[in-house]
């Protein structure tokens, strides 16, 4: 079987993690609801001491913002569902991999079945054809929207990567171009998930919605999970996604 270990979601505790059997680290960075920021090439220099690669998540940059390969990271994994489709109408994945990992990934799709559409890839192609200016309008879009709730006082905490009082923020304007339209933002005491609740019901331009990437503006009440973290309870959470 496969065993698996978490570590915490900055994964400052991976050299404590590591086990004689350990082949593969995964990771999010940022993560996709409180944009916890990791290290790469503090963790690819660790990972590579073991002589284990380094897989992450990309989505949230998608290639634009952040290119993981760049800092030692061997396998890039994005859903191109989002950003780089770009417009909510499209399953599909894409696995970046540096020249070393590739061997183990050649014959893989072929012996599982993974294959994409014509289609598909078209749909894809034509949404990576404007991603830069859809990539600047997010972030451009979000940077007004967290000015305007930095002044709100039913707001205890904002996360978003750009704000100097982000966890890692230093880490993440040194290692990425910029920030998508990702923003959650915490209630203050006194706030219920019922209020939260009510709160997003009644937004006006947002739609309801978990996923996030395409054009649209999207809003979701979440409590985030810890399996790794110590975390003292907090929230309640509304994740926007600003369209």
């Amino acid at each position: 079987g496969v065993e698996i270990d978490f570590l915490k979601a900055d994964a400052s505790d991976v050299e404590e993690k590591i086990k004689p059997n350990t082949k593969l680290i995964l990771c999010e960075s940022p993560g996709s609801i409180l944009y916890e920021i990791i290290d790469l090439p503090k963790l690819c220099k660790i990972a590579h001491s073991h002589n284990i690669p380094v897989a992450i998540d990309n989505t949230y940059s998608s290639g634009y913002f952040l290119n993981p390969l760049e800092l030692g990271v061997d396998i890039s994994v994005i859903a191109a569902t989002k950003y780089l489709s770009g417009h909510s109408d499209v399953t599909m994945g894409v696995v970046v991999i540096n020249e070393k990992e590739w061997k183990n990934f050649d014959k893989l799709p072929e012996a599982l079945g993974f294959t994409t559409s014509p289609d598909d890839a078209y749909l894809v192609l034509r949404g990576m054809r404007t991603l830069d200016v859809r990539m600047k309008a997010h972030e451009k879009s979000a940077d007004e929207i967290v000015e305007f709730l930095q002044t709100r006082k039913e707001i205890k905490t904002i996360f978003y990567p750009k704000l100097k009082t982000h966890p890692n923020h230093e880490i993440f304007m040194r290692d990425h171009k910029g920030a998508n339209g990702m923003v959650t933002i915490e209630f203050a005491e006194g706030y219920s998930k019922e209020d939260t609740i009510k709160f997003v019901d009644e937004l006006e331009y947002f739609s309801i919605g978990a996923s996030w990437g395409g054009y649209e503006s999207l809003a979701t009440v979440t409590t985030p999970p810890r399996t790794a973290t110590d975390w003292s309870k907090r929230g309640p959470f509304v994740r926007f996604h600003i369209g």
